[in-house]
């Protein structure tokens, strides 16, 4: 399910634009390699606490291989 999300985030299935509460305010959402690489990561961190606080049992996102981040040099 994990890895399904992932490759759903790099296809751009969750890109979506919303209009926020401001007067002319929009939310653009886009996808991409690196938005799937910070969002699986997040969730992992996320379910490792889960683990420590004995919520869980074990982290499904454990070993999930992610796309690298791109870091630009300056």
């Amino acid at each position: 399910d994990i890895t399904r999300a992932m490759k759903d985030i790099m296809a751009g299935k969750t890109r979506v634009t919303v209009m926020t509460k401001n007067l002319r305010g929009k939310s653009i959402v886009r996808g991409g390699a690196g938005t799937a690489t910070r969002t699986i990561g997040l969730l992992g961190g996320i379910l490792t606490y889960a683990v420590e606080a004995g919520v869980i049992e074990t982290n499904p996102a454990h070993g999930v291989r992610r796309p690298k981040d791109n870091v630009r040099a300056r």
